[in-house]
C-alpha cells in the first residue's frame, strides 16, 4: 500500500511569482498572507530570472503570468517542462483560450488576476497538497544525489560558457570538459534554447559562441556557486 504524503497545515510552503508587475505582486502576496497558512513568496520578473531562481533553489508551487518582458508564460512553460512543480496560470480578461491551452501543456489550473482572493488561493494550494507533499518526498530521498547532480551541472554548463566564450567546436568542447557527444548536445540544446549560446558556420564546421545573455547567466552562475561552496 502506498502512503499518501500531503504538506500538513503550517508547513511553510515555497511560491515562486513570475510577474513583471511589482504592484500586481504586492497585491497578491498580501492576499496569500490572509489565508492562514505558512507562505514563503518571492517575485522573478522576468522567465529568464526565474530560471534562474529555479536552478538556485526548489520552489512548491509557480505563479505564474501570462504576460511577461521576455518570453509569454507558454514559452517558459516549455522550458521548464519536466520540474514537477505545480504551475497555476494567471491571465487577464480575455485570454481564456490561452489559459485552457496552459492546462492543456501541464498547469494545474488557472485564474483570471480578476478574480484571486483569498478564498480562490487557499482552495488551490489546498488542492495541490498532496502533489506538494509527494514532490517534496522525492526531493528528500534524493537531495545527495541532485546536490552532487547539481554541483557538477553548474560546473558543466560554466565550463561551456568559458570556453565557448570567443567560439570553439563541438570536438573541441567535448575535448576540454571531458563530456561525450551526448551529453554535450544535451547541454547545448539547453543553452541554445534558452539564447546563452548561438551557433554559425566557419569553413564548412558549425562552432558555437556564448552570447551577451549567456556572459550574464555565467556571472550568476557563479555567483551561485560561490554561495553554494
Amino acid at each position: 500500500m502506498h502512503k499518501t504524503i500531503t504538506v500538513q497545515f503550517g508547513e511553510e510552503i515555497s511560491i515562486l511569482f513570475v510577474e513583471d508587475s511589482a504592484d500586481d505582486y504586492e497585491i497578491i502576496k498580501h492576499l496569500a498572507g490572509k489565508i492562514g497558512e505558512n507562505i514563503f513568496m518571492e517575485r522573478a520578473s522576468t522567465g529568464t530570472e526565474a530560471l534562474k531562481k529555479l536552478m538556485g533553489r526548489d520552489y512548491d508551487m509557480i505563479l505564474l503570468d501570462y504576460r511577461l518582458p521576455d518570453m509569454d508564460g507558454l514559452e517558459f512553460m516549455q522550458k521548464t517542462e519536466g520540474l514537477d512543480i505545480p504551475i497555476l496560470f494567471l491571465t487577464g480578461m480575455g485570454n481564456e483560450k490561452v489559459a485552457v491551452e496552459a492546462v492543456k501543456r501541464g498547469a494545474c489550473d488557472y485564474i483570471r488576476k480578476e478574480d484571486i482572493n483569498e478564498g480562490t488561493l487557499a482552495s488551490i494550494i489546498k488542492s495541490n497538497r498532496r502533489l506538494i507533499g509527494a514532490n517534496r518526498n522525492r526531493r528528500n530521498i534524493g537531495d545527495g544525489f541532485r546536490e552532487r547532480k547539481r554541483r557538477d551541472s553548474f560546473s558543466i554548463t560554466m565550463s561551456i560558457l568559458s570556453h565557448a566564450a570567443r567560439g570553439i567546436g563541438k570536438t573541441q568542447l567535448v575535448y576540454r570538459t571531458n563530456l561525450n557527444f551526448r551529453t554535450m548536445d544535451r547541454y547545448l540544446r539547453f543553452l541554445m534554447k534558452n539564447g546563452f549560446v548561438s551557433s554559425y558556420m566557419l569553413d564548412g564546421s558549425k562552432y558555437y559562441r556564448t552570447t551577451e545573455k549567456g556572459v550574464s547567466f555565467l556571472e550568476e552562475l557563479r555567483k551561485i556557486e560561490n554561495f553554494l561552496l
